[in-house]
């Protein structure tokens, strides 16, 4: 199934896979500014050592003084996506937006599903017709419940955990933030429109140890920024003290194994969330541009970990999959 919504990840994804991987392995015949779009945080290179006025030169420093944003703002879409999703779930359950009630309800909430279904028809391929047993279907209740607990950690963790530095990310990265987030609202709809209300008990079953699954993944992501975090605080007198903004070789939990175990687990995380939803179509675009991107991204990070620490960094860490890649 081809809409807007699926059409878009599937373009973003090729795109940021192409510039990414050029990135990696051609970097020395392309320009740092075309790289310098899809790196952010340590990874930007800022051509320090570069003195001659380029393109390049002159392009990054236009990027870094009007189209970059601090990486701290990454707060922002968990503060996004909490309020979002909550309305969207407030929504399913207080009106009839999203439910065809032509027997019963006023003309008034006709017109408002009958608009609502134009706008959603192009965006996600279907019209919706939500019943409220549909609601209640554990299978939703499960993914309405992975989807808060999701961002309402991510929010904590970016408020209280995360210790950022004066790093960037641009404005590309920071909008893909923001449509991600919007599109899982758009995907949970379409999830919930998709759930059968008679409930199948291994159907039932299987979504249960997903979300297990999920809430350990959950976990380990959390130890991950806690480990991070640590590298930065000291704790002085009764209160954690950040002390630098320096990076070091993160030791512990799954940093034992590999680079990146925070990406790692949120793949896990969003692979736990598509088996929920039956492994719905909007999900599972989505599922393939977070696999795309935090892979990338942990690619990106074990290089520069290798360039910056060199024979210090353990040789037997792998980048993103234990013992594989």
């Amino acid at each position: 199934m081809i809409c807007l919504l699926t059409l878009f990840w599937l373009l973003v994804t090729i795109g940021v896979l192409v510039t990414t991987l050029a990135t990696i392995y051609l970097d020395r015949l392309l320009p740092k500014s075309m790289s310098n779009l899809v790196t952010y945080g340590k990874l930007i290179d800022r051509f320090a050592d570069n003195t001659d006025v380029t393109y390049d030169k002159i392009f990054d420093s236009f990027v870094a003084k009007y189209l970059s944003l601090p990486k701290k703002y990454f707060t922002h879409f968990y503060i996004f996506s909490l309020i979002y999703h909550l309305i969207i779930i407030t929504l399913l359950l207080t009106t009839n937006c999203f439910t065809n009630t032509n027997h019963f309800s006023s003309d008034a909430n006709n017109w408002c599903h009958h608009y609502v279904d134009q706008v959603l028809l192009p965006l996600i391929g279907t019209t919706i017709d939500i019943s409220f047993k549909q609601i209640l279907n554990v299978n939703s209740l499960l993914l309405i419940t992975s989807i808060i607990v999701q961002m309402s950690r991510r929010l904590y963790e970016n408020m209280n955990i995360c210790v950022f530095s004066n790093t960037k990310i641009n404005i590309i990265q920071y909008t893909i933030g923001f449509a991600f987030y919007l599109s899982c609202g758009l995907a949970l709809i379409h999830a919930i429109n998709d759930n059968n209300t008679t409930e199948n008990n291994y159907r039932i079953i299987f979504s249960c140890l997903s979300f297990v699954a999920f809430l350990v993944a959950s976990y380990l992501q959390f130890k991950s920024y806690q480990i991070l975090a640590n590298l930065r605080i000291k704790k002085i007198k009764d209160d954690n003290k950040v002390v630098t903004y320096d990076h070091f070789i993160p030791m512990g939990g799954l940093f034992d194994l590999i680079s990146c175990p925070h990406y790692f687990a949120e793949i896990i995380i969003y692979f736990c969330i598509c088996l929920i939803t039956g492994f719905n179509i909007l999900w599972s675009y989505l599922l393939v541009w977070v696999i795309v991107n935090q892979t990338l991204a942990a690619l990106l990070s074990h290089k520069w970990y290798l360039k910056t620490f060199q024979h210090k960094y353990p040789k037997h860490r792998k980048t993103i999959f234990p013992y594989i890649l």
